[in-house]
Protein backbone atom coordinates (compact mmCIF):
# COMPACT_ATOMS: atom_id res chain seq x y z
CA UNK A 1 0.00 0.00 0.00
CA UNK A 2 1.30 3.30 -1.23
CA UNK A 3 2.23 6.16 1.47
CA UNK A 4 -0.76 8.83 1.55
CA UNK A 5 0.36 11.87 -0.18
CA UNK A 6 2.15 14.27 1.98
CA UNK A 7 -0.34 17.47 3.34
CA UNK A 8 0.29 20.71 1.80
CA UNK A 9 2.46 22.10 4.61
CA UNK A 10 5.00 19.16 4.61
CA UNK A 11 6.05 20.49 0.92
CA UNK A 12 9.58 21.45 -0.35
CA UNK A 13 8.63 24.68 0.05
CA UNK A 14 7.80 24.67 3.81
CA UNK A 15 11.24 23.07 4.68
CA UNK A 16 13.51 25.96 4.47
CA UNK A 17 10.09 27.99 6.38
CA UNK A 18 10.46 24.93 8.98
CA UNK A 19 14.11 25.69 9.56
CA UNK A 20 13.95 29.60 10.00
CA UNK A 21 11.33 28.54 12.15
CA UNK A 22 13.37 26.22 14.15
CA UNK A 23 16.25 28.42 13.96
CA UNK A 24 14.11 31.25 15.48
CA UNK A 25 13.09 28.92 18.48
CA UNK A 26 16.01 27.67 19.40
CA UNK A 27 17.32 30.82 21.89
CA UNK A 28 13.56 30.30 23.12
CA UNK A 29 14.51 26.68 24.04
CA UNK A 30 18.06 28.05 25.18
CA UNK A 31 16.40 30.46 27.45
CA UNK A 32 13.80 27.83 28.91
CA UNK A 33 16.52 25.08 29.22
CA UNK A 34 18.68 27.70 30.88
CA UNK A 35 16.28 28.95 32.99
CA UNK A 36 15.52 25.58 34.18
CA UNK A 37 18.83 24.46 34.96
CA UNK A 38 19.08 27.64 37.00
CA UNK A 39 15.76 27.19 38.74
CA UNK A 40 17.39 23.58 39.75
CA UNK A 41 20.92 25.09 40.92
CA UNK A 42 19.07 27.84 43.06
CA UNK A 43 16.40 25.26 44.28
CA UNK A 44 19.23 22.25 45.35
CA UNK A 45 22.56 24.14 45.73
CA UNK A 46 21.91 27.49 47.09
CA UNK A 47 23.32 28.85 44.20
CA UNK A 48 22.41 32.58 43.85
CA UNK A 49 23.38 34.63 40.28
CA UNK A 50 24.85 38.15 39.64
CA UNK A 51 26.01 40.24 36.68
CA UNK A 52 28.18 43.39 37.69
CA UNK A 53 28.11 46.42 35.13
CA UNK A 54 31.47 47.66 35.92
CA UNK A 55 31.02 50.69 34.02
CA UNK A 56 28.02 51.56 36.17
CA UNK A 57 29.09 50.46 39.09
CA UNK A 58 25.96 47.89 39.71
CA UNK A 59 25.15 44.54 40.06
CA UNK A 60 21.76 41.99 38.91
CA UNK A 61 21.42 39.35 40.96
CA UNK A 62 18.91 36.80 41.74
CA UNK A 63 16.53 37.29 44.98
CA UNK A 64 18.08 34.67 47.01
CA UNK A 65 21.17 36.31 46.71
CA UNK A 66 19.44 38.81 48.81
CA UNK A 67 18.94 36.03 51.25
CA UNK A 68 22.67 35.10 51.32
CA UNK A 69 24.08 38.63 52.86
CA UNK A 70 20.83 39.06 55.18
CA UNK A 71 19.75 41.97 52.90
CA UNK A 72 15.95 42.60 52.03
CA UNK A 73 15.54 41.64 47.98
CA UNK A 74 15.66 45.16 46.16
CA UNK A 75 13.10 46.53 44.12
CA UNK A 76 15.12 48.17 41.86
CA UNK A 77 16.53 45.23 39.09
CA UNK A 78 19.99 46.94 39.03
CA UNK A 79 21.48 48.16 43.04
CA UNK A 80 24.87 49.95 43.62
CA UNK A 81 27.86 46.72 44.43
CA UNK A 82 28.77 48.72 47.69
CA UNK A 83 25.17 47.36 49.15
CA UNK A 84 26.97 43.90 49.30
CA UNK A 85 31.15 45.14 49.67
CA UNK A 86 29.31 46.64 53.22
CA UNK A 87 28.98 43.23 54.13
CA UNK A 88 32.61 42.19 54.02
CA UNK A 89 33.91 41.05 57.32
CA UNK A 90 35.79 44.37 58.54
CA UNK A 91 38.99 42.21 58.66
CA UNK A 92 38.81 40.96 54.87
CA UNK A 93 37.11 44.09 53.58
CA UNK A 94 40.60 45.46 51.84
CA UNK A 95 42.12 42.52 50.84
CA UNK A 96 39.16 41.49 49.38
CA UNK A 97 39.14 45.19 47.22
CA UNK A 98 42.65 44.57 46.52
CA UNK A 99 42.35 41.15 45.16
CA UNK A 100 39.60 42.39 43.09
CA UNK A 101 41.02 45.19 41.53
CA UNK A 102 43.85 42.71 41.01
CA UNK A 103 41.21 40.79 39.02
CA UNK A 104 40.06 43.44 36.84
CA UNK A 105 43.80 44.38 35.90
CA UNK A 106 44.28 40.60 35.17
CA UNK A 107 47.26 40.75 37.42
CA UNK A 108 47.10 37.00 37.61
CA UNK A 109 46.12 36.75 33.54
CA UNK A 110 42.80 34.94 34.19
CA UNK A 111 39.92 35.73 32.96
CA UNK A 112 38.00 33.96 35.65
CA UNK A 113 37.15 35.31 38.82
CA UNK A 114 37.47 33.36 41.79
CA UNK A 115 36.85 34.56 45.90
CA UNK A 116 35.91 33.03 48.81
CA UNK A 117 35.04 35.88 51.39
CA UNK A 118 33.97 36.26 55.17
CA UNK A 119 30.67 38.33 55.17
CA UNK A 120 28.55 39.48 58.15
CA UNK A 121 25.26 38.43 57.93
CA UNK A 122 23.09 41.57 57.86
CA UNK A 123 19.92 39.95 59.93
CA UNK A 124 21.70 37.40 62.29
CA UNK A 125 25.21 39.61 62.65
CA UNK A 126 26.86 35.82 61.73
CA UNK A 127 29.70 35.54 60.32
CA UNK A 128 29.28 33.51 56.83
CA UNK A 129 31.73 32.07 54.11
CA UNK A 130 30.38 33.04 50.35
CA UNK A 131 32.11 31.66 47.80
CA UNK A 132 31.75 33.56 43.78
CA UNK A 133 32.95 32.60 41.07
CA UNK A 134 32.47 34.08 37.41
CA UNK A 135 33.65 35.17 34.04
CA UNK A 136 34.99 38.62 33.77
CA UNK A 137 34.81 40.29 30.03
CA UNK A 138 36.34 43.18 28.43
CA UNK A 139 40.56 43.64 27.88
CA UNK A 140 42.98 43.66 30.55
CA UNK A 141 42.61 46.69 32.42
CA UNK A 142 39.38 48.04 31.26
CA UNK A 143 36.67 44.47 32.54
CA UNK A 144 33.54 45.82 31.25
CA UNK A 145 31.25 43.23 33.28
CA UNK A 146 31.28 39.90 35.08
CA UNK A 147 28.82 37.25 35.17
CA UNK A 148 28.62 34.55 37.67
CA UNK A 149 27.36 32.77 40.80
CA UNK A 150 27.66 32.77 44.44
CA UNK A 151 26.93 30.81 47.79
CA UNK A 152 27.02 30.43 51.22
CA UNK A 153 29.44 27.69 51.83
CA UNK A 154 29.79 28.28 55.59
CA UNK A 155 28.81 24.35 55.89
CA UNK A 156 31.60 23.48 54.16
CA UNK A 157 34.66 25.35 55.40
CA UNK A 158 33.18 24.62 59.25
CA UNK A 159 36.54 23.64 60.97
CA UNK A 160 38.46 25.24 58.50
CA UNK A 161 40.14 28.82 58.23
CA UNK A 162 40.71 31.22 56.03
CA UNK A 163 44.22 32.98 55.14
CA UNK A 164 44.92 36.14 57.20
CA UNK A 165 43.50 39.66 55.79
CA UNK A 166 46.57 40.58 53.25
CA UNK A 167 47.43 36.92 52.18
CA UNK A 168 46.57 34.82 49.72
CA UNK A 169 45.10 31.37 49.37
Amino acid sequence: MPFPASPAWATAEFVPDLQNTLFELAPLGVRIAGAARGRLAIKYLGLAFFETDLQRDVVKLTPNAFAIFGLPVAEAEEIPRHVFWSCYHPEDRAFAAERFASDLRRDLERDTYCERVRIIHQQSGETRIVEFIGQMFGPRGKRTHIIGMLRDVTPLGAGTTLPPSGTTA
